[in-house]
């Protein structure tokens, strides 16, 4: 999974926002569940939470492709 970028809110409100690529959506689904049922990460998870784990209110996914009339330099 390649993730692009994080940002904290600059507005003080408590939120977590980041991008994720993928080529497409299939393969956006098969790299998701290899992550959830990865031995290493289920331990990495469950360590994490032994004091309590994170307060989500609300998750929203949304699924984006580039606007063809803007290109960066990249």
């Amino acid at each position: 999974m390649k993730v692009v970028n994080f940002w904290i809110d600059a507005t003080g409100q408590n939120k977590l926002y980041y991008v994720m690529e993928f080529k497409d959506m299939a393969q956006r689904q098969r790299l998701w569940e290899q992550f959830k049922n990865d031995i290493e990460w289920i331990q990495v998870k469950r360590n994490s939470e032994d004091n309590g784990g994170l307060i989500i209110e609300k998750m929203d996914d949304y699924f984006m492709s580039q606007a063809d009339f803007f290109r960066s330099g990249n």
